[in-house]
């Protein structure tokens, strides 16, 4: 939380994905929305993400005060950074560890300073990028009709994750998003919904309803799943099992996440409804426990990084991290 003082009155406001409730959430996707669609800049952005938190935004200001409204405005919307990150390709990597943590969160033109590498990072071009990694559900419930659903968990306190995922839930979430990224499919956001709050996917009727919901409210719980999805694959111990793909063996083809259940089956880790009802962190923990044991049996004297990338179909930088 952050705290802005309107004269000496301190107000709290949120300032991470995780403190937000589901209305400031499904505001917040909102107006990404647009920003993304070219209706509103950066800038504004900002400022109704401020106004609608703070319950500025149906104020009515004097004309004599407007000008000063909306400087405060401005300089109070500057301090809620956490939903975006600016790209500079990789033209900011040769600077200082403190200038591009500052570039990730302030355009160059807005820092007031006179530092070499600020100046010169005033020349390049960046991209607004979102900033989506969080552990939490944000809409825990979804009404439907006369109907609520209730959907899935996540925390993480004193360092330790827990959720109340299985790894369907997971495998199948994470094949869907695979589908809606590459065809903004309404049909799979759809179906995400359902999978994540308790629907049965072949269920019809019912996912025909999900359908119908707002464009918001499914672009919402998409992001919020992809964001848990980022946080497992980038800030856990189970990111060994994943890499950008920048080294990976370009004949492989990508797997269904789904197929990794018939593995554990395949091993004898169950039949494939026990498989699928296996906690999340579980069935995780046994594939990372899998794969480095299989890639640590084949390295050999005789055997490179390269080779055991191409036979488990894993990148390079992956094998290594396994062989440490």
């Amino acid at each position: 939380m952050i705290t802005l003082y309107f004269g000496e009155t301190p107000h709290r406001f949120p300032n991470a994905w995780e403190e937000l409730t589901a209305g400031q959430y499904l505001r917040l996707v909102e107006l990404l929305g647009l920003f993304w669609a070219g209706a509103l800049s950066m800038c504004d952005l900002r400022i109704a993400f401020f106004r609608y938190i703070a319950g500025l935004e149906h104020i009515r200001v004097p004309a004599h005060a407007r000008e000063r409204f909306f400087d405060n405005l401005l300089t109070a919307s500057r301090q809620f950074d956490f939903f975006f990150t600016l790209d500079y390709g990789n033209r900011i990597e040769h600077l200082s560890a403190d200038v591009r943590k500052m570039l990730r969160k302030c355009p160059p033109d807005e820092l007031l300073s006179d530092n070499a590498e600020i100046r010169y990072a005033r020349t390049l071009e960046y991209e607004y990028r979102i900033d989506a990694v969080w552990v939490g559900n944000l809409l825990p419930t979804i009404r439907l009709k006369d109907d609520v659903l209730w959907g899935w968990t996540a925390n993480l306190e004193g360092g330790a994750l827990t959720t109340s995922l299985s790894s369907y839930q997971y495998a199948q979430g994470y094949d869907l998003l695979m589908a809606i990224g590459e065809r903004a499919n309404r049909r799979a956001m759809a179906l995400l919904v359902g999978l994540l709050y308790g629907v049965d996917t072949n269920d019809t009727a019912r996912i025909e309803q999900i359908e119908r919901l707002s464009d918001i409210l499914l672009q919402a719980v998409v992001l919020n799943f992809q964001a848990f999805v980022t946080f497992i694959f980038t800030r856990t111990a189970f990111s060994v099992l994943w890499s950008a793909d920048s080294d990976r063996p370009k004949r492989q083809e990508r797997i269904s996440m789904s197929d990794s259940l018939y593995g554990l089956c395949k091993d004898g880790y169950g039949n494939y409804e026990q498989v699928e009802k296996m906690p999340l962190l579980t069935y995780l923990g046994i594939m990372r426990a899998e794969t480095i044991q299989s890639v640590r049996s084949m390295a050999t004297d005789d055997t490179t990084p390269e080779e055991i990338a191409g036979r488990m179909g894993l990148s390079v930088g992956q094998v290594k991290r396994m062989l440490c």
